[in-house]
């Protein structure tokens, strides 16, 4: 080989310090993933990553599946050839070995992703989104993600092996485990000729190969290895939770929803009060279209069409009496109290519109000790003073007076009021 021998920053172990994780439910998930869940010892063993033996193992291996049973064999320096199958792989890793079954289709998975309240627009894609999904299922698959891709890039994406293994998980169901990942492996390594060229070569996987090659070395065969180039495995951070409550855009409002397996779980896997769906798993056909989250939904406007087939007529709210004449019997004023509150006093506009300038003498002084503006006392000197016979106030209705006061007075009288 003349590249280099890079191994990628994939592959991560879970979660190791649970107490720093802050958030409880949070912290519930990781225990589960951690502890009791179908692919906790893969998802949360450390190991010490011998660079020697992941360079004999990855410039050696070819494909080797037959018969139906996924397998890769590699070429140790004495010249011995091991065979790793996907067996191997659920037996080393301990995954479920007995009593599998088939993988979820893709109407199960459906339905899975239904039940949980995924937002994602579009269903049928190769990838799910996490980010579409509730915190809890978003903190899930983020785990599973950084666990078991060999994600450079686009880490958001959920790939189809990937949601079957959190199918199984969720679930509990003993699905072939170790020949979805056996798969993944084999995709990475790619042709043998590609690895012994003049490029680098990208290990890929290297804590689970680092854990493979643990169990089938002998111990002369690992004792040939100088271990000089010994690094540590990639580790998740808590403070990539910070971010995932921060930046998760899923729409508030929509409760965390458990699978019938995970609601048999002794771990706080529900936020404090909220309650658990006891519903089945929808169809696919029944279940509701999620909403984009780019943008918050706005209220339908739309008329519903029975209203626009049957138009309803308008109808008209009397008061009672009572209550639009509550004042009647107060004493009368000695203006008129209808015309003055038709007559605007100088400054309450300018009050009302802070914008507009006050002067502050007249904001000083109390409403009713205004200076009047000369309009206004013209009006006052000619109700008060007017004899005219044709206005009755004593029993005119508001029509009648406001048609008296807007006949004009005769030229005579108003030189004589004025």
């Amino acid at each position: 080989m003349a590249g280099e021998f890079i191994v990628t920053k994939t592959n991560h172990v879970s979660f190791q310090n649970l107490q720093s994780i802050t958030n409880l439910q949070f912290r519930a998930w990781a225990e589960f993933l951690n502890t009791r869940s179908l692919v906790a010892y893969a998802v949360s063993t450390l190991v010490v990553l011998c660079i020697d033996q992941l360079t004999a193992l990855y410039t050696t291996a070819t494909d080797t599946s037959e018969n139906n049973v996924r397998s890769f064999s590699f070429v140790m320096p004495g010249g011995r050839t091991i065979r790793v199958t996907e067996h191997d792989f659920n037996r080393i890793l301990h995954f479920p070995t007995e009593n599998l079954v088939p993988d979820p289709t893709t109407e199960e998975i459906h339905a899975f992703f239904t039940l949980i309240r995924s937002q994602q627009p579009n269903f049928f894609v190769g990838e799910f989104l996490k980010h579409y999904l509730p915190k809890a299922w978003n903190f899930f698959f983020h785990t599973l993600i950084h666990v078991f891709t060999a994600k450079l890039t686009n880490l958001h994406g959920i790939p189809l092996f990937l949601q079957k293994i959190g199918f199984a998980i969720a679930n509990n169901k003993h699905i072939n485990i170790g020949r979805l990942l056996i798969d993944q492996v084999i995709i990475c390594m790619g042709p043998l000729d590609e690895r012994t060229g003049i490029d680098d070569v990208l290990c890929f996987y290297p804590r689970f190969l680092q854990l493979i090659l643990n169990d089938v070395l002998t111990y002369d065969e690992r004792e040939t290895f100088d271990g000089e180039e010994n690094q540590d495995c990639m580790k998740m951070k808590s403070n990539a939770i910070t971010a995932l409550i921060r930046k998760n855009n899923y729409l508030p409002g929509v409760p965390t929803v458990l699978t019938e397996y995970l609601r048999t779980v002794p771990l706080p896997l529900l936020p404090p009060g909220e309650q658990v769906n006891q519903g089945n798993i929808p169809e696919p056909e029944l279940a509701p279209e999620p909403q984009p989250m780019d943008v918050d939904p706005e209220p339908s406007v739309a008329i519903p069409d029975q209203e626009v087939a049957n138009p309803q007529p308008l109808t008209t709210v009397e008061e009672p009496l009572e209550e639009l004449n509550e004042n009647i019997n107060e004493p009368p004023s000695p203006t008129i109290p209808n015309i003055q509150t038709s007559v605007s006093v100088e400054g309450d506009s300018v009050l009302a519109a802070p914008h507009k300038e006050i002067h502050p003498s007249t904001a000083a002084l109390p409403s009713s000790k205004r200076r009047r503006t000369e309009t206004e006392a013209t009006v006052d000197t000619l109700f008060q003073t007017s004899k005219a016979p044709f206005i009755d106030f004593s029993d005119a209705d508001w029509a009648t007076l406001t048609k008296a006061i807007s006949e004009p007075l005769a030229q005579s009288d108003v030189e004589r009021r004025l």
